[in-house]
């Protein structure tokens, strides 16, 4: 046993110098040179502003002629009315009406309260329905649905009236801010970046846990590629971003259809300003281009939503890096997105009780701006380890970054035909946290995993967590 056990100890010993040797040799020839590693990108945390809130109004309208006949000795005047004309009235009944001076408007009737069974008129059509109102106008006979001038049938004295009333239901259902999905709109650009120019192609992974709004889990994905000019002074950047996340067709019932959405495309520019030892300026801005589908909302078969994706934002931004030394970095964003033409939104509600059997050609009401943002994005940290001449990894480093992300104005609202848009709040100050470590491999490959971490609570806390994945390759 004790053989055994000394056997065994002087194999691991073994294991870990040949270890140790194969180290040492790997790294001596290239002590001298320049340390590996690069300035990390910055990681991001952006979930966007998330969901639009769509409330309308439903009218379930009822109209029908019916017999009437004045009460005797009722005031104000009531009309008892009977929709079928079998047996006295009794289906519902109205007041004479009276304008704003107080004067009786002619042969025109106000109903008294609700129609509930056993009236034979129809009733509410679902319990979350609220009755509106209506009228009963004297007509004289069935041939007409206006007042006729002539005299008032007297009471007791069966008459021809015109019914017109309706319930309303107020639905409150959410859809995708803007085009292509939640979370995949707007960009912010310190997301896998940093203020230096370079040549390389990227991919980001963003998956967002328990999104507010019972959104559930959210994955967002973005391709990037990035080239220099001017003397590697300043660089051109695309990227796409695309989503698992909400579909851009939604149905009030059952809400939260999901797909696989695009998002708008991002061109930025960046231009190096100013750089000395420690210290590198960047100022630059983008746009998007608005490639993602437009929002559409379903009530059964027919469309009463359409918000057009064709606005194109303005992101002004300013950058920079502190290297004090070989192994601490830091590094800061500001930037603002801007919507300065807005969205075109088309809107309609139709009567629930002559629901159209398909889409229709909705009426503009208006144009819905994004609310522009703010964005400032601090990140700190430092190398644990750098050497240009690893086998494999030529660096690891550990950093924490801030994000806060702000609305400068109140969130837009579009208001017509039934039908207001808004959001689920109109102002969003959202502080988060990230936690990550990168890793400078070779062949110019950049890695770096993380976690973000809500700070705040409410509309402000747009996820419980968030897990990140960055690629880089630079050439």
């Amino acid at each position: 046993m004790l053989a055994f056990s000394t056997t065994r100890t002087q194999w691991l010993l073994s294991l870990v110098l040949a270890f140790a040797v194969n180290a040492l040799l790997a790294i001596q020839p290239c002590s001298s040179q320049e340390t590996g590693g690069t300035l990390p990108d910055l990681m991001g945390d952006l979930f966007d502003g998330g969901l639009r809130t769509i409330t309308f109004t439903t009218p379930f309208e009822v109209s029908f002629l019916a017999t009437g006949v004045v009460l005797p000795g009722v005031m104000p005047t009531t009309v008892a009315l009977e929709r079928d004309g079998i047996g006295f009235p009794d289906d519902v009944f109205a007041e004479q009406a009276f304008d704003g001076i107080g004067d009786p408007i002619t042969n025109t009737f106000t109903l008294t309260g609700e129609p509930l069974p056993p009236s034979e008129v129809p009733t509410s059509p679902g319990p979350s329905f609220v009755f509106a109102g209506g009228d009963a106008v004297f007509t004289g006979d069935t041939s007409q649905t206006t007042p006729t001038t002539d005299r008032l049938a007297p009471p007791g004295t069966p008459g021809t009236y015109f019914v017109d009333y309706s319930f309303v239901q107020t639905t409150t259902a959410l859809i995708p801010a803007g085009g292509g999905g939640v979370a995949v709109r707007r960009i912010k650009l310190s997301e896998n970046n940093n203020p230096l120019p370079r040549n390389r192609v990227f991919f980001n992974y963003h998956f967002f846990n328990d999104v507010r709004g019972n959104l559930g889990d959210v994955s967002r994905y973005t391709l990037g590629v990035e080239r220099t000019f001017a003397d590697g002074q300043a660089s051109f950047e695309f990227r796409v971003p695309f989503a698992a996340t909400l579909d851009n067709i939604q149905t009030v019932n059952p809400p939260f259809d999901r797909n696989f959405e695009f998002g708008n495309a991002a061109l930025i520019w960046k231009i190096l300003m100013w750089q000395q030892q420690a210290w590198s300026f960047t100022t630059g801005t983008g746009v998007t281009i608005p490639i993602a589908a437009s929002t559409e909302l379903f009530l059964g078969p027919t469309n009463v939503l359409e918000v057009e994706n064709d606005s194109v934002h303005f992101l002004p931004y300013m950058a920079a890096a502190w290297n004090p030394n070989s192994r601490f970095f830091s590094q800061t964003f500001v930037q603002f997105d801007i919507d300065p033409y807005g969205n075109t939104v088309f809107a309609d509600v139709p009567d629930l009780a002559n629901l159209p059997t398909g889409p229709r050609t909705l009426p503009a009401i208006g144009k819905f701006n994004d609310a522009t943002m703010l964005f400032v994005d601090v990140g700190f940290g430092g190398w644990l380890y750098r050497n240009n001449c690893g086998r494999l990894v030529k660096g690891i480093a550990e950093v924490v970054e801030f994000h806060y992300s702000t609305t400068v104005s109140d969130t837009d609202q579009v208001e017509g035909n039934g039908l207001l848009l808004g959001d689920l709040s109109r102002r969003l100050d959202v502080l988060n946290v990230t936690l990550a470590t990168h890793f400078s491999l070779r062949g110019g490959l950049e890695v770096s995993s993380g976690f973000g971490i809500p700070v705040r609570s409410g509309f402000d806390k747009p996820f419980d967590f968030e897990y990140l994945l960055q690629v880089d390759k630079t050439y």
